[in-house]
């Protein structure tokens, strides 16, 4: 196996914005490859040439070109890149819902698993919103009551949860949660994965020899070893109201 860190791109903006800068990126970099994206679009010829290293989280809330994601695509929209990806990475790609939003998109996101279901994708991710203060104001001003603590309740994510790993168990899918803070952890249903973004598991999944974390994570997090592709950014386009980068 080859130890070899994961380059993602990106966790400060969308690579869907700087495709030029990805694709060159990408050709310097001998490792594994872990793309986020809202838009998968622009991207699926430089994922597809490097299917084989590359892991794909795809983010889709059901709240795409609503007042939370204002300029982020329609699920609709994405529906044939994804089933494209699908076919070529199977379990390399995976649709993350996340954020969930109690009262925006909690109901939407079942939708969302059984139609992104059908087009192939057999991983699902999830994780519930991380209510800071600015981002509790920002839902305020929208109409969306929230509780006045950092996290949901557990009795909601409790009951929230199970409803969708039986979902999943219906669908034949897999649901994880990426690191899911202490507080919540013991709500979340246990058929539901606890695991990290770029885990070993992502690893030895493209034949990569894991790599132990190189920088300073949250006490939580169970990712390994990751460099940012796109560090000199740090917003992007799609205007997301629960943005934990923007707190104007």
């Amino acid at each position: 196996m080859q130890a070899k860190q994961f380059l993602v791109f990106s966790e400060y903006t969308d690579p869907a914005h700087h495709v030029p800068l990805v694709a060159q990126r990408v050709a310097s970099h001998a490792g594994q490859l872990y793309f986020i994206t809202k838009d998968p679009r622009p991207l699926v010829s430089i994922i597809t040439d490097n299917a084989r290293r590359s892991l794909v989280h795809i983010t889709v809330t059901g709240l795409g070109s609503t007042k939370f994601e204002p300029h982020a695509p329609k699920p609709a929209d994405l529906m044939p890149a994804v089933q494209q990806l699908a076919r070529i990475l199977k379990d390399q790609l995976v649709v993350r819902i996340d954020p969930i939003i109690f009262g925006a998109n909690h109901l939407r996101c079942f939708t969302v698993m059984r139609k992104f279901a059908q087009l192939g994708v057999q991983r699902f991710r999830i994780s519930y919103c991380s209510l800071y203060p600015f981002v509790r104001q920002r839902f305020k001003s929208l109409g969306i009551p929230t509780p006045n603590s950092f996290h949901y309740p557990a009795s909601w994510i409790a009951k929230h949860s199970t409803a969708l790993a039986n979902c999943a168990q219906q669908l034949g899918v897999s649901i994880e949660y990426c690191a899911p803070l202490p507080q919540v952890e013991h709500a979340i249903d246990p058929r539901i994965i606890k695991t990290g973004c770029a885990s070993d598991i992502e690893y030895r999944r493209l034949g990569y020899k894991p790599v132990p974390p190189q920088r300073k994570q949250r006490p939580h997090c169970k990712c390994w070893a990751k460099a940012e592709g796109l560090p000199e950014f740090k917003s992007c386009k799609h205007g997301c109201v629960y943005c934990y980068f923007s707190k104007s």
